[in-house]
């Protein structure tokens, strides 16, 4: 089942949370899932003030974390909005770092996690021997509020290039008043939907500027319709499942 929630829920909804050594976040929760239900979606957009540090961590599941708002570095890499990256399970990866605005990201995935944020060098000893794979896009320019309202033509980027186990990301700019669709999920594991700019009309609702869709792999594309005043869209596929190697001796 497709599961859609506007930017205006989630926000209404935000924690406040103080982790160890006094570190902050907000935190707008879109999906969660649990032990319990361990194969629902999750995702939550995070906000960090200035100079926050995230130290370097892995999680036990694949993950994508898009950059929605002001800036800071991934590692050594400069990231600002638009940039999406990928991870698979048990692949280490960070610090992630904030600068003079602070940065917003949201924080994707298709199933539970159940260890949470493993940090190095304590959380090390959870390792276990898998594929290790990280891809981060290319920025993605966001058009202003003319362009926007005034496409003629749809255009499907690629934000990340498909590989054989279905990851993949596309960046769809939707002609204003039009429907369309996005690519079909089935090669994949599960696909995210992240409105980048303007607005999507889906099931007689309007979701605006940073609101999030959920599309199982077996729900068939997803059907956009852009606002009048027009529709950029992120959506990012998971690979079919983790791929773990076996494990040794």
């Amino acid at each position: 089942m497709i599961m859609a929630k506007s930017i205006t829920e989630a926000r209404a909804h935000c924690e406040h949370l103080v982790h160890g050594e006094g570190r902050e976040s907000w935190v707008s929760r879109f999906f969660k899932a649990t032990a319990d239900a361990p194969d629902q979606p999750v995702a939550f957009l995070v906000d960090k003030k200035p100079d926050s540090v995230i130290a370097p961590h892995f999680h036990e599941v694949n993950q994508f974390q898009v950059i929605v708002g002001g800036s800071g570095k991934l590692g050594k890499q400069e990231v600002r909005p638009f940039v999406l990256h990928y991870t698979n399970g048990f692949t280490g990866y960070g610090p992630i770092t904030a600068e003079d605005e602070g940065i917003s990201f949201f924080t994707l995935r298709n199933r539970f996690d159940p260890g949470g944020a493993r940090f190095f060098p304590e959380g090390r000893s959870f390792m276990r021997p898998a594929r290790k794979r990280h891809r981060v896009s290319d920025h993605i320019e966001l058009s202003d509020d003319e362009a926007l309202k005034s496409r003629t033509s749809e255009v499907l980027e690629i934000a990340i290039e498909p590989e054989d186990d279905g990851l993949a990301a596309w960046f769809l700019r939707a002609v204003p008043g039009v429907k369309t669709q996005a690519p079909s999920p089935a090669d994949g594991g599960g696909q995210y939907l992240i409105v980048a700019r303007g607005t999507l009309l889906y099931g007689g609702d309007a979701y605006p500027e940073l609101s999030c869709v959920y599309v199982p792999a077996d729900s068939g594309p997803m059907p956009l319709e852009a606002g009048a005043e027009g529709l950029e869209v992120l959506i990012a596929q998971f690979p079919v499942a983790e791929t773990y190697l076996p494990e040794t001796d």
